[in-house]
């Protein structure tokens, strides 16, 4: 072959080659025999869907996290509870307190900090009797620095309602 002979080959092989691939990123119609190969491959796309709303986390007004009964019976029973923090009195705690909770006094929390620092960056779960004096302890925590701050959902009083389990002190 000679060169003109070469160049007018590798020009035809060009515009073929181009051919062949427009017609394949939808420059045309498919051919009849071409319809049963590009369906299954359109029937296996993925199809958008609406999205999955996300339930929105309910907080406290001091903006910690609530925590339902169950869920906290969970991680409880599953050894996987944070640092559980009740904030009543030394005499209320004696008388019964969720498993596993350390008691620390709301009116004594900011002098004692020391004592929960592990849990500044790990979180941990406020309760009292009804929720006004975890509240207090909450704002304290988050603005000392504390994340995941959370609140069990009816403190003590809903706990003992559903006759969860109680630890005493002697």
């Amino acid at each position: 072959m000679n060169k003109i002979t070469k160049c007018r080959f590798c020009s035809f092989a060009l515009l073929a080659l181009s051919a062949v691939t427009l017609a394949g990123c939808g420059g045309g119609e498919p051919a009849a025999n071409e319809s049963a190969a590009i369906a299954p491959a359109a029937a296996q796309q993925p199809v958008a869907s609406e999205p999955t709303a996300v339930p929105e986390l309910r907080t406290t007004d001091a903006g910690a996290v609530l925590v339902s009964q169950d869920e906290m019976l969970r991680m409880i029973d599953a050894g996987t509870a944070p640092m559980v923090l009740d904030v009543r009195t030394a005499e209320e705690f004696a008388e019964g307190h969720v498993p596993g909770a350390i008691n620390i006094s709301h009116d004594e929390l900011a002098e004692r900090l020391a004592e929960i620092d592990a849990a500044r960056e790990d979180g941990l779960i406020v309760y009292c009797r009804s929720g006004r004096r975890a509240g207090i302890a909450e704002e304290l925590l988050l603005s000392q620095g504390f994340n995941g701050v959370q609140h069990l959902d009816g403190d003590m009083a809903a706990w003992l309602e559903a006759q969860r389990p109680v630890e005493k002190q002697q």
